[in-house]
């Protein structure tokens, strides 16, 4: 279903006439505030698409992985030390990998819950700094990339993952540069 993507500009009408508010004060409204854990959710999705060159429009909400590239199936998932909240101290880092029914519009939920994926890639806000954190500040994050058989192998019907056992999958982390490479590279296993 590919639809043009909206630039921003589009206005709200209201009786065939534009209002003075468009997409893009509605983007700015909703959106703007990067720390907030759905939108940093969505916002790790297009760096990674990016870091991938992977282009056009996201994939569907519904659909059972984040990104496609390729044909490899690729779930993101991001978490910060940092949240949109007052803390005391950092947050713990924690990532969902739970298995879920996948969705097709033709058939309905699958039969049984797995991880719908070739890869997930594991996405840190690592700014410790309030004062500094900035999510468009690519050197701000750090990536994970891990391939699905190798967490499934190792943790079988878990739901959740820390970052003690994904650095033990992926020892060091990838910079925005190095990602694309990593990638290609763990997919070729």
């Amino acid at each position: 279903m590919n639809k043009p993507q909206k630039t921003g500009n589009e206005p709200f009408t209201f009786d065939r006439s534009p209002e003075n508010f468009t997409l893009g004060d509605f983007w700015r409204w909703r959106s703007s505030y990067l720390l907030d854990n759905i939108t940093r959710a969505y916002l790790a999705e297009f760096i990674v698409a990016n870091a991938l060159g992977i282009e056009g429009e996201p994939t569907p909400e519904w659909e059972s992985y984040d990104l496609l590239f390729g044909k490899a199936r690729i779930e993101v998932k991001t978490s910060a030390y940092l949240q949109a909240w007052d803390q005391k101290t950092d947050s713990r880092l924690r990532f969902s990998i739970q298995p879920a029914k996948a969705w097709d519009s033709k058939t309905g939920y699958s039969d049984e819950a797995t991880r719908n994926s070739e890869m997930y890639i594991f996405c840190v806000l690592a700014e410790r700094d309030r004062e500094r954190i900035d999510p468009l500040v690519l050197d701000q994050w750090e990536f994970y990339p891990v391939l699905t058989s190798e967490i499934c192998a190792m943790l079988g019907e878990q739901k959740s993952v820390g970052m003690s056992t994904i650095s033990r999958l992926c020892p060091e982390p990838y910079d925005y540069a190095s990602l694309r490479d990593a990638v290609v590279r763990l997919l070729k296993k």
